[in-house]
């Protein structure tokens, strides 16, 4: 869905529409938006959630020191020798 997100500047003006229908969304608690160089402006929108059932499969990531990208960790492993098998 492509949204519009409206705001006077006022504290309490924001709104997000359904650009296809013109249509204000309703629930929303949250708007955070990214804006980051040589990157998509981005805006995560955190609407509130009735009773939901949600189930995932959670990684760890961390940026690769060589490349700056972001990678899946399997295990950390600290100095004095134990470790965190994320799996």
């Amino acid at each position: 869905m492509n949204v519009a997100i409206k705001s006077d500047a006022s504290t309490v003006s924001t709104r997000v529409f359904a650009t296809e229908t013109g249509e204000e969304i309703k629930g929303i608690c949250a708007i955070d938006v990214s804006i980051r160089p040589d990157d998509m402006v981005k805006a995560a929108i955190v609407l509130w959630a009735g009773m939901v059932d949600v189930g995932a499969e959670a990684e760890f990531h961390v940026m690769n020191p060589s490349t700056g990208e972001p990678k899946a960790v399997k295990r950390i492993e600290f100095a004095d020798g134990s470790a965190f098998d994320a799996k």
